[in-house]
């Protein structure tokens, strides 16, 4: 959390994306250009839950302000991480699968690694039924004051979620004069983007309130190529309240209301179909584990082709004939904040309550037209999602001293989610390992379309899943200056867990056809192995398994304040992510002991600095950095009564993660101001090997340790495969954000603005197998205007050489590719990628009109 008291009598904060490696310089240009002896003692922070000067925090911050949030119409969490170099987002499986990444740690499996919180209050949630963070990880951004990123272990100070940082979306009180504000930003592809909001007094300076309203339309880049369609468009609104109630002199209270309602169109999505040959290690199929027929799988191998290369390949509802509707979303938040100041000390109170309700139904294989010759499978993701949270915590705080400060609180945080799936899976083509063969023998391939057609209302059996989430924790923080310019910090959080899951019991009992045995019930491919509507079965009952866990995380901080100008800390931190139950569907339903994980630990050792110079005209900040990260959950495969091979989640890595970040400032005349930040990672897994019989896995690892588990010849054989020394996913070498900003005063009380900036991301791999790579991109955004205290024009270009580089992928089973081989048994299925093609050139205008206090 940020508060500035800038004196100067007009200050425009240009945007500058002013991300620092541990801290964020928030310069200001006033009317005559950069501000003489600009007063850093008055930049305040409370990063660490009290205020103190941003450039003495010995913490990694960066910051987007208002301002700077509407200049880039910065909308959602995948825009706030492209200008930061050490965040990325990556879209997963569907919409509800975001993936947030902060210095290279991306989350294979299982909880974020990176706490989302909106006025400090913890929001982070982990998706059913897939990957990756829930929808409540990226609520719309309007009537934000600003937007914080924190980097680093923060379980200490922000949570249960903060396993390497947090991202807290502040938002704006009510002011106590009279103040208002419109904007607009309107582009190509029928895109709009408008606010207003108001604010003051109500009963003088004892209650204050503010509203605001907010609508949007995109209509994506791209159409369907199945359905001509357009896809990647949203379309919502939005409304907040709030209420600011000074009880008394050193007694106020905050309410907030906020509801928003908006619809996603599919994702542009579109398949690479698996067509290189990869071998099979040879000694996977001497050692019994993959039949001797099977001596290569497809696969995709190496970079990842340029979206004007590709078109976007969603099959059309066969119901229908038109695109799957995507996602319909509601989320209405309500956050209460007391504060009791005393003398020598704070009492805070945050109360958080958010409901949700998603609702999901999307083509699941992305492969072109359900009714395509040949096409013998298909899929759709249906889903219906209730999420409730609510947390409650309070924290007492020094009120400041010159030598010791300290905080100290509890958190209790609980959710409730009820998840319905009712996606399904066709397979059209014969399973002859199947334990059912259909009476006549095998049957040819069926085409999918009027199978799944036919699959509606009764006829489909969804499966219910609910998870809850029950937290609390005790935190500290003591800041002591044991000698003059030298500090000791030191925090921590103890926390504890508990995680109960329900699911469908779907499972085979006994053997086939034996007196008490029961078959398995998948929910959606034949058990006969032809095709369904006559595979949607209704579930045999629910299982309900709850994991319990416990952690203290510390952290340790030692401080040099060498002078007015320049700080030096170095700081070792722990962090953990608890033990839970992984929720990513199989075939045969819950499987408590199979979907179970261990905790996950980080240790992270850092050394940075914060400096200006040329009497405050650069600023260098930066900071050196190594993770070590153990226990790290990934994902294997499992076969469920089916012998159909299913991810399962393991805690089978150890991986290290050293780089730096750098940035810099540099007001290079009264006019012009230039800026860069770089981050640099260098990843490793260290230990990482895992047990498989699946081909494409062990095709992919390109090696194979036979495991005889149970000492028989006879059966079938595992491979130990091993990943140590390869980078880990996801992680681009080289992060690089640049740019410049040139304003002057052109008539009285109106400035000309030019900015422009350059953003370059190094490739990255898909997968921890390193096959496959996201190639590197760089775009340049443009923006050129003029503003004065009340109002700005701004016109810009974004992507404006239409970089075209694929940014965000995932794997998915290839079912078209199913076939099977004997002896030993071996189920192939081959694997493809299913890339989301990227936004194309925006550009447009963006104004806004200030009214009231804050036009003066």
């Amino acid at each position: 959390m940020i508060e500035s008291h800038q004196a100067a009598p007009r200050c425009l904060d240009l945007g500058l994306i002013k991300l620092a490696a541990t801290g964020l310089l928030m310069t200001c240009i006033a009317t005559t250009g950069w501000a003489q002896d600009p007063d850093f003692e008055e930049m305040v922070v409370s990063v660490r839950k009290r205020d103190e000067n941003l450039q003495k925090v010995p913490v990694s911050v960066g910051v987007l302000s208002e301002e700077e949030l509407k200049k880039l119409n910065i909308a959602n969490l995948e825009s706030v991480s492209k200008w930061d170099t050490s965040v990325t987002f990556d879209q997963g499986f569907a919409s509800q699968d975001t993936r947030i990444t902060i210095r290279g740690l991306h989350p294979t499996r299982g909880r974020q690694n990176v706490a989302v919180l909106v006025d400090g209050i913890d929001v982070t949630g982990l998706a059913v039924q897939t990957n990756g963070g829930s929808l409540l990880m990226n609520p719309r951004l309007f009537d934000m004051e600003r937007v914080e990123i924190v980097k680093g272990p923060q379980n200490a100070l922000y949570g249960r979620a903060a396993f390497n940082g947090a991202i807290n979306y502040v938002t704006k009180k009510p002011s106590d004069e009279f103040d208002g504000n419109i904007y607009a930003d309107v582009g190509n592809n029928s895109r709009y983007d408008l606010r207003g909001a108001f604010s003051g007094p109500i009963i003088g300076d004892a209650l204050l309130a503010g509203v605001a309203l907010a609508a949007w339309n995109d209509d994506g880049f791209y159409s369907n190529s199945v359905t001509g369609g357009g896809v990647g468009g949203t379309q919502g609104f939005g409304a907040a309240g709030a209420l600011t109630w000074n009880v008394t002199e050193n007694f106020a209270a905050d309410l907030r209301l906020e509801f928003t309602e908006d619809e996603f169109d599919q994702a542009p999505y579109t398949s690479i179909i698996p067509t290189v040959p990869a071998p099979i290690p040879a000694s996977a199929i001497a050692g019994n584990v993959i039949a001797p027929s099977v001596t290569t799988i497809d696969a995709v191998r190496g970079v990842l082709p340029d979206a004007d290369t590709l078109q976007v390949t969603l099959s059309e509802d066969p119901r229908t004939g038109r695109d799957y509707p995507g996602v319909d979303r509601e989320i209405f938040r309500t956050a209460l904040t007391l504060d009791w100041e005393f003398s020598a000390v704070t009492l805070v109170s945050l109360t958080g309550y958010t409901d949700s309700t998603v609702s999901s139904f999307e083509d699941a294989r992305r492969e072109g037209s359900i009714y395509a010759t040949g096409k013998t499978t298909g899929g759709e993701f249906l889903a219906d999602d209730e999420t409730n949270q609510f947390s409650q915590e309070l924290r007492l705080q020094s009120n400041g001293n010159e030598r010791f400060d300290w905080v100290v609180g509890a958190l209790y945080w609980d959710e409730s989610v009820d998840f319905t799936d009712g996606g399904v899976n066709c397979v059209g083509n014969f399973i002859p390992f199947s334990p059912f063969p259909p009476p006549g023998g095998p049957v040819p391939g069926v085409n999918c379309g009027d199978p799944l057609a036919a699959i509606s209302g009764t006829g489909r059996f969804p499966d219910l899943w609910t998870r809850d989430q029950e937290h609390w924790s005790v935190y500290g923080l003591i800041d002591w200056e044991f000698i003059d310019s030298w500090s000791i910090i030191l925090e921590g959080r103890y926390s504890d867990e508990k995680s109960t899951v329900s699911g469908p019991d779907r499972a085979a009992i006994g053997a086939p056809f034996a007196p008490g045995s029961r078959p398995a019930r998948p929910r959606a491919i034949d058990p006969r192995g032809i095709f369904f509507p006559s595979s949607i079965m209704a579930a045999y009952g629910t299982l309900s398994e709850s994991v319990t866990d416990d952690f203290f995380a510390p952290k340790a901080t030692l401080q040099w304040n060498a002078s007015d100008t320049k700080m030096w800390y170095v700081s070792v931190a722990q962090s953990f992510k608890p033990a839970g139950i992984a929720i990513v569907g199989a075939l045969s339903g819950f499987d408590p002991d199979g979907s179970k994980f261990e905790q996950e630990e980080l240790t992270v050792y850092e050394f940075g600095g914060k400096t200006s110079w040329a009497e405050d005209r650069l600023v260098v900040n930066g900071a050196l950095f190594f993770q070590d990260f153990s226990d790290k959950q990934v994902t294997s495969q499992r076969a469920d009564a089916n012998g159909v091979l299913f991810p399962a989640p393991v805690n089978a890595a150890s991986a290290e993660i050293y780089g730096f970040e750098l940035e810099g400032n540099w007001q290079a005349t009264d006019d012009l101001q230039l800026f860069a930040s770089w981050t640099y990672l260098d990843s490793e897994y260290k230990d990482y090997s895992q047990l498989s019989q699946g081909p494409a896995p062990i095709a992919d690892a390109g090696n194979c340790s036979v495991v005889d588990q149970d000492n028989d010849p006879a059966t079938k054989n595992f491979c130990d495969i091993n990943l140590s020394g390869r980078e880990l996913e996801f992680v681009p070498q080289h992060s690089v954000i640049a740019g410049l900003s040139w304003q002057r005063e052109v008539v009285r009380d109106i400035d000309m603005l030019f900015e422009m900036n350059y953003r370059f991301q190094d490739d990255r791999f898909t997968s921890a197998f390193n096959q496959q790579i996201l190639p590197s991109y760089s775009q340049w955004d443009f923006r050129l205007g003029w503003t004065s205290n009340a109002w700005s024009i701004l016109g810009y270009v974004d992507n404006a050489f239409e970089d075209s580089k694929v940014k965000s992928t995932f794997a998915n089973t290839y079912n078209q590719g199913i076939s099977t081989a004997a002896p030993p048994f071996t189920f192939v299925l081959p694997l493809n990628q299913t890339p989301i093609l990227p936004p194309g050139r925006s550009f447009g205008l963006r104004m806004s009109y200030r009214f009231g206090a804050g036009a003066n």
